[in-house]
């Protein structure tokens, strides 16, 4: 394609081990300087990974903006994709995610799909391929197919195949809102003979025993836009929704109904477990009653705890001073866990389940739920005018201790301001639900949130919790939900030792509760009578693996917990179908 500049191009780099890749608009007439700059990046990073190199094949290629050139550039190493971002400068962005299998699955169904290709450019020359140049521009441009402009994800290519198989109108606005038959009574059905949507994870012809006839529970139209798109609240008071806040500190709930639907469910399960016991069938079989389950996925649930990315990483990226930057990111981890402490339970994701959504302020949010034993979920937000970039994983980690439910989000959150490349990581503290058998519902934080400005070699710390005095017999000072903790340079001492710790040169104090406020030095940074969250909406037009889709969810949404959970158990049959596939069993 012609510009001002001369011939562009795209130039991506794909590494199937991290499932990243980046894309760049290019001028032809400097694709030895692009090259050369690209080339300088990949050895940069590869020197700079904690991880062997060989961890991070990668390929390299050129596109013409017609899609008529293909040119694979070089196999070489890698380090982290998205630090490839920014090295190779602001026009990069996050534009598609493949697994090596799902990789393998796209090739297959998408081989056909370039039978229509009259000639291939090389080296800016028209001409007629022959019939092997003609397979190899195939095979390479199966590796890089794209359903929509954003994001394809690993694991899912096979939903979303299906679905343009099934449906090639898939990727529209409103899919399948709408009854297949006219003179259908019920709105909320698609159809009482398909077995499955459009879209849908559950693939019917595999499963015999979950026809309809046997539990009734029919296919659902999907939600409309103007349905998911209603606002999520916003204000305190409506987030703190019948709780009273504890003078020891928590906050106990006030909701009866949702409580009564939870009490139970232990000995619920424990009947579970007799009857499949008893009729000789496996423990797998088991599922959590949905009448404890909120109509969300988990997915669209961790997006909760940045919902202040707007207001503090927004104000982080219109300063230069870096111990600032630290300070705000700080305010954004601690200022998002009050709206995130939610005590209904989202719905386990799917592999290869994804959502993609974006925030007021124009900051786009992918997510994709990549491994399923253990359960783990990627995340990437770019933020406004591609400010920085915020990625990382979560794997989700359950304990029961006694009366007490224990969450724990296990994994690293990165951050990346674009102009400058400062990189602030941190983790996440746990959180806990007291009275899950019997008493009171009483939910807090606890643990430590721990974040590492690495450019600058500075770290923040701090403990949720009363803060703790020496002696066999004193007192604990403080509350529950109390925050405390500094900022400091670390020595060689720093969590180091049986039992690890901050050491260092504290430089600031930090104070304050999740339930109400954080102060850093003598400034009040996030104040809960004072910020307002920004809470995310779904795209119009996702992905056909996206959470909107199942059909669990969508029958909980509108109140049939009948047919939720015979959809659930549906779900939880085919996942574990996959998976016997997968690992060839």
């Amino acid at each position: 394609m012609d510009s001002g500049e001369g011939k562009v191009a795209t130039l991506y780099c794909i590494s199937e081990k991290i499932d990243f890749a980046t894309e760049r608009e290019i001028n032809l007439d400097k694709i030895d300087d692009e090259i050369k700059q690209l080339k300088r990046a990949v050895q940069r990073i590869a020197s700079a990974t904690e991880h062997e190199a060989e961890d991070y094949e990668a390929r390299i290629f050129l596109y013409s903006q017609d899609e008529t050139t293909s040119y694979q550039l070089t196999d070489t190493s890698t380090g982290k994709a998205v630090k490839m971002v920014q090295d190779l400068g602001e026009n990069y962005k996050l534009e598609y995610v493949e697994s090596q299998e799902a990789h393998e699955e796209r090739t297959e169904f998408m081989k056909d799909k370039f039978n229509d290709i009259q000639t291939i450019t090389k080296e800016e020359e028209k001409v007629v391929p022959g019939e092997d140049e003609v397979e190899e521009y195939k095979k390479q441009q199966s590796e890089h197919i794209e359903l929509n402009t954003h994001l394809i994800t690993p694991s899912e290519s096979t939903v979303a195949a299906n679905a343009l198989e099934r449906y090639p109108d898939c990727m529209k606005f409103d899919l399948a809102t709408d009854p297949m038959s006219a003179d259908s009574t019920d709105h909320d059905v698609l159809s009482s003979t398909v077995l499955a949507g459009p879209c849908s994870f559950y693939d019917a012809t595999k499963h015999q025993d979950f026809k309809l006839t046997k539990d009734g529970a029919v296919t659902p139209t999907y939600i409309n836009y103007s349905t998911l798109s209603k606002p999520l609240p916003h204000e305190k008071d409506q987030i703190l929704y019948k709780i009273k806040l504890l003078k020891e500190g928590g906050f106990k709930s006030l909701d009866e109904e949702m409580l009564s639907k939870q009490r139970g469910v232990v000995s619920d399960v424990l009947k579970q477990l007799f009857n499949v016991m008893r009729e000789g069938k496996s423990v797998v079989g088991m599922s959590l009653p949905v009448r404890i389950f909120e109509p969300r996925s988990t997915l669209e649930r961790i997006v909760d705890y940045w919902c202040f990315a707007p207001v503090f990483l927004n104000r982080a990226c219109e300063t230069k001073d870096h111990m600032e930057r630290l300070r705000l990111t700080v305010a954004f981890a601690m200022s998002g866990l009050y709206v995130s402490a939610s005590q209904r339970k989202p719905f386990n994701p799917i592999l290869g389940e994804t959502y993609e959504g974006s925030f007021p302020d124009g900051s786009r949010i992918y997510c994709e739920h990549t491994s399923h034993h253990p359960p783990i979920s990627n995340f990437l937000i770019i933020g406004k005018d591609n400010s920085y970039t915020f990625w990382g994983s979560y794997e989700f980690i359950v304990k029961i201790k006694g009366n007490t439910l224990h969450g724990i989000q296990k994994g690293t959150c990165n951050l990346r301001f674009n102009d400058d490349g400062q990189h602030i990581k941190y983790t996440m503290p746990k959180i806990k639900l007291g009275g899950i058998v019997f008493g009171d519902r009483i939910v807090n934080w606890s643990g430590q949130f721990n974040a590492h400005d690495v450019t600058n070699n500075v770290k923040a710390h701090v403990s949720i919790g009363p803060e703790k005095k020496g002696g066999l017999f004193k007192k604990q000072k403080g509350k529950t939900d109390d925050l405390t903790g500094f900022i400091y340079t670390p020595d060689a001492k720093d969590f180091i030792g049986k039992d690890p710790a901050p050491s260092g040169k504290q430089l600031e104090d930090m104070s304050g509760s999740w339930l109400s406020n954080l102060k850093i030095g003598d400034e009040t940074y996030w104040d809960i009578e004072r910020d307002v969250p920004s809470r995310h909406l779904p795209d119009e037009i996702p992905l056909p693996s996206d959470v909107r889709y199942r059909e669990d969810v969508i029958w909980l949404l509108r109140g049939n917990e009948k047919f939720s959970q015979s959809w659930k158990i549906r779900l939880e049959v085919q996942q574990r179908w996959d998976r016997k596939n997968r690992l060839g069993k």
